[in-house]
């Protein structure tokens, strides 16, 4: 199991940085797009090894290109002949933000055999109040519809989605957020207070501690 090239550091916003962000953005974009490439060469690398008669794609380099997360590694539970890619994102991170676009063309593109997830991060309670609502929009069926747009709401109109030590104050703002994109407040209170919601949390939180992610945007191919 390999995760792809990763952000640096914990991928956090500087609050207060805007004009930072804006002076960083033809930067950031570019590394987006880099980052954004080299996924798409890795998951070739990868379907090539589980294809005997095909030739590999140039020489990749452990610890250079991709980092080998164990010499006994856990399987993503893809099916056999398939290839698992998932992203670990967290919403406030303005590099996930700045790949968002790229992997979403990609994302639109892939191959069938080629299986694609998302994974948020949960280090603290604000990526888990992140989580939390990424999960309830999934378990609504208002995930792709949304998920770009949570993005949006936290970088491009300072709608944070969550208020530090105060549980009614982070759901109140996550409620308008879908309330004004046609969601009704009452189920989507439910889907997010769920024991189904509950449990997706409890299992992300063990895949990030398995794939050891430590910063992201993170790319984890199977």
């Amino acid at each position: 199991m390999l995760r792809g090239a990763r952000g640096s550091g914990d991928g956090r916003p500087e609050r207060g940085g805007a004009a930072r962000v804006l002076r960083l953005w033809p930067r950031l974009r570019a590394w987006a797009a880099r980052l954004a490439a080299s996924l798409l060469v890795c998951v070739l690398v990868c379907a090539c090894a589980r294809a005997p008669q095909s030739a590999p794609i140039g020489p990749w380099i452990p610890g250079t290109h991709f980092k080998v997360l164990s010499s006994h590694p856990q399987s993503t539970g893809a099916p056999a002949g398939s290839v698992q890619v998932i992203e670990a994102f967290w919403y406030g991170c303005p590099h996930c933000y700045a790949l968002d676009p790229y992997l979403e063309q990609w994302r639109r593109h892939k191959p069938d055999y080629v299986q694609f997830e998302r994974l948020p991060v949960t280090w603290d309670a604000e990526a888990q109040a992140h989580a939390r609502l990424f999960y309830a929009l999934q378990r609504l069926g208002q995930l792709d519809a949304l998920h770009s747009q949570v993005f949006d709401a936290i970088h491009q109109h300072n709608e944070l989605l969550y208020a530090p030590g105060n549980y009614a104050a982070t759901l109140e703002q996550q409620e308008r957020f879908v309330q004004a994109r046609g969601i009704d407040a009452a189920a989507f209170r439910q889907a997010y207070e769920s024991a189904a919601v509950d449990a997706d949390l409890q299992q992300a939180d063990a895949l990030v501690r398995r794939y050891r992610i430590d910063s992201v945007p993170s790319i984890i191919i199977d």
